[in-house]
């Protein structure tokens, strides 16, 4: 087996700026006559990268819009090829970087599945083994024999990544495509692409989401404006990403507050931890308390807040309502400011968002939407009594919430 899956060797991507102009016949042949290129007509989307992914592993490509992450994909699935440098990749590539990418409009499910195993060399015993699973996974058993053309984007994406995805590729490469999916299919993509690392698959991954991008991969690069900020354990990458993008909203003046027009605005929201001071990285099991501080436009009666914590993927790990609790006040006029606490945060080592929205009592009129307010991380204390088999296995394939218990 091969030292590293993925290996780029001092990469760099240069694009050709786009241009308004319009010109003759006359004008592009001129052109062609000159240098054969204008370096100051050029962007970099990438600028000397060097990184190895290993086998087997979830690796993350982490940035802000335009950094040049879609782009390195892109030189990965050999879609482009880089201006200097070398991109190295051992074995059989499945992509999926757009929703239909990979899958011919013309064709039907049916011969979409064929076309794509017989690109990536794989026999027709392989293809036929895999055909059921591939459709069950896409959900369009109905819908294997009609064109493609047909279909609507979701179920372009179902059908384009449970191909990619269910024919054994050593190198699997995910890129925002997944956003447009509802929630119970992103769940089951996140789901396969853990089952492809357990077996020894590859996985450079492209989200925005950066919880489920720490509940995946061990291991990401930072890249701003093409180049490399940082490279190596997931946390510390985000963690240096979180600061960067922090640094940027002190010098916009931007806060945690929202300025949604409905009658409830969110001033701010504090995370504390077990000695009372705000924190943004807690310990397991330890207590916390989430402060919120609304004012409202007008008279608002019975105002019910609502409190949802997430890892990034679909479905809430814990959920805190008035709708449930009670403790709503009659009628807020003004400043109201909410203290949520929570006795013993049962969630393990991982990032979390909090998201947030207020109710009126029947659970139907909007006083807030539902918006994402605060980010925290979770780190272990270094206590932990086991053998360190989770650590060993990956803390990315564990189930995030962590209860009390003992075996007996």
């Amino acid at each position: 087996m091969s030292e590293w899956a993925v290996k780029f060797d001092h990469v760099s991507k240069l694009y050709r700026r786009a241009s308004a102009d319009y010109r003759t016949l006359r004008d592009v042949l001129m052109r062609r006559t000159r240098r054969p290129a204008d370096e100051r007509a050029r962007r970099p989307a990438l600028s000397d990268v060097s990184l190895t992914v290993d086998p087997g592993e979830c690796y993350a490509f982490v940035g802000p819009n335009g950094a040049g992450k879609t782009s390195a994909l892109r030189l990965v699935a050999r879609i482009g090829r880089p201006t200097s440098g070398v991109v190295s990749v051992a074995g059989r590539v499945g992509a999926l970087m757009e929703v239909g990418s990979g899958i011919h409009p013309e064709l039907t499910a049916r011969e979409n599945i064929w076309l794509y195993g017989s690109i990536l060399g794989m026999s027709r015993a392989d293809i036929a083994k895999r055909f059921d699973q591939i459709l069950d996974f896409a959900e369009l058993d109905a819908f294997v024999d009609r064109q493609v053309r047909f279909f609507s984007s979701g179920m372009q994406l179902r059908l384009g990544f449970s191909i990619a995805a269910h024919l054994e590729p050593d190198v699997f490469v995910v890129d925002e495509a997944l956003a447009v999916g509802d929630a119970a299919f992103q769940s089951k993509c996140l789901d396969r692409m853990s089952e492809l690392v357990r077996g020894g698959s590859t996985v450079l991954f492209v989200s925005h989401n950066l919880a489920a991008i720490e509940a995946l991969c061990q291991r990401g690069v930072l890249l701003i404006g093409g180049e490399t900020h940082d490279e190596g354990p997931i946390a510390d990458v985000l963690k240096t990403y979180l600061g960067y993008v922090e640094q940027g909203r002190a010098k916009t003046g931007g806060g945690h507050g929202s300025d949604h027009d409905g009658p409830l605005q969110l001033l701010d929201v504090t995370l504390t931890g077990k000695g009372g001071e705000a924190a943004s990285v807690l310990r397991p099991g330890q207590p916390c308390a989430l402060d919120f501080h609304f004012r409202s436009t007008v008279p608002v009666k019975q105002p019910h807040l609502n409190v949802g914590i997430t890892d990034g993927r679909p479905g809430l790990l814990l959920q805190c309502s008035m709708l449930v609790d009670g403790g709503a006040p009659d009628v807020v006029d003004g400043d109201w400011r909410v203290r949520l606490e929570i006795d013993e945060l049962p969630l393990r080592p991982r990032l979390y968002h909090v998201y947030a929205d207020v109710f009126q009592a029947d659970a139907q009129s909007s006083f807030f939407p539902w918006t994402e307010v605060l980010s925290f991380r979770v780190e272990s204390d270094g206590q932990s009594k086991g053998s360190g088999a989770l650590t060993t296995l990956g803390e990315h394939l564990a189930a995030p919430v962590l209860t009390r218990h003992r075996w007996t």
